[in-house]
């Protein structure tokens, strides 16, 4: 049973360290001298910082610097604290684990006054267009301290493009824009003059699609989100529009944001299994990009529901291209593998 516990200590460093090795090599060795306030330290520690927890690959390395198969350590830990790590792993189970996301695009618009474009937290440049903007009260710019849009006579348009090295990495992305209407925001009867904003995306592969659309009054509603939108291939583009016809009708967008999200640190391209001079197997996989990847457990199964652990293959870390690797199964179960 010694894996029970060790696997339950094993979920309260990785959730505790956050991706820092050095920390609790110098505070579990502190802990363990502690004696019977052992369980207690580690559950206000569990408790604390379970909701922040790092990738689970980190664990590992974290395991191996403590040396926490350490056969006294783990001994004592059974004896004295069966009971209370029962509890733990019970909580470490119940507790789903975040996948991986990162913010691609944040903007405030904190730009200065006039200014029709920018560059948002992360250095992408965004820029707007109003070719209809044909007098000195029509724009499409910052005004205090918000991108507006008034009297734009047409569509108006603000644009950026995420790199396809940035968001290939993750398998849907979430986009978040907020604004506020005011003046005489309607709906026109006529079919040239309705208020709206809108957002789209598009890849310069393939992908695009609209995220939504508000047209008149509902404008004050004030948000248009999309979640879980599927990545595309090549570079995203994400376009904002808005568009009124008069010089007391404003739209002023006030933040935007996109995340992209994955549920695996890795974007897996194949996996392939080969029979080779009838007595060995030669499995290859590629990625194409890898995300504080540390390390692939291959695994193998005679009947496809139960499966044990037979090789450790090294991962690359972090990397936005192809990568490739190969083992060999030279002792092959007989039958279906």
């Amino acid at each position: 049973m010694a894996w029970f516990f060790q696997y339950a200590l094993h979920n309260i460093v990785y959730l505790w360290t956050m991706q820092c090795c050095l920390l609790p090599a110098i505070i579990l060795p502190l802990l363990y001298l502690i004696g019977n306030s052992l369980y207690d330290a580690l559950r206000f520690f569990y408790l604390l910082l379970t909701w922040a927890s790092p990738l689970p690959v980190q664990s590992f390395c974290i395991m191996k610097i403590l040396n926490l198969n350490n056969t006294f350590f783990w001994d004592t830990l059974i004896s004295k604290y069966q009971l209370n790590f029962i509890l733990v792993l019970t909580l470490s189970i119940l507790l789903p684990l975040p996948g991986i996301s990162q913010s691609l695009f944040t903007e405030n618009f904190d730009e200065a006054a006039n200014s029709t474009s920018g560059t948002s937290v992360e250095g992408i440049a965004w820029s707007t267009s109003c070719p209809t903007c044909i007098d000195t009260g029509d724009w499409f710019k910052m005004v205090a301290g918000d991108l507006e849009a008034e009297d734009t006579n047409g569509p108006a348009t603000m644009t950026f493009t995420i790199p396809a090295a940035s968001i290939g990495a993750f398998g849907n992305f979430d986009i978040t824009v907020n604004f506020t209407g005011s003046g005489n925001i309607y709906e026109s009867t006529g079919a040239n003059f309705i208020d709206s904003v809108s957002v789209s995306y598009a890849f310069s592969g393939s992908g695009s699609g609209l995220v939504g659309t508000l047209i008149g009054n509902d404008i004050n509603i004030g948000l248009i989100e999309g979640l879980n939108i599927a990545v595309g291939t090549g570079d995203l583009t994400i376009t904002v529009t808005a568009q009124n016809w008069a010089a007391d009708e404003d739209i002023n967008f006030t933040g935007i944001s996109l995340v992209g999200q994955s549920p695996l640190p890795i974007e897996l391209k194949y996996f392939t299994g080969k029979l080779e001079d009838n007595k060995k197997v030669v499995l290859q996989w590629s990625t194409a990009s890898e995300l504080n990847n540390e390390f692939f457990i291959v695994q193998r199964s005679s009947d496809g529901r139960n499966f044990k652990d037979m090789e450790r293959v090294s991962g690359q870390g972090t990397t936005y291209t192809d990568q490739y690797y190969s083992i060999i199964d030279n002792k092959p179960l007989a039958g279906a593998n």
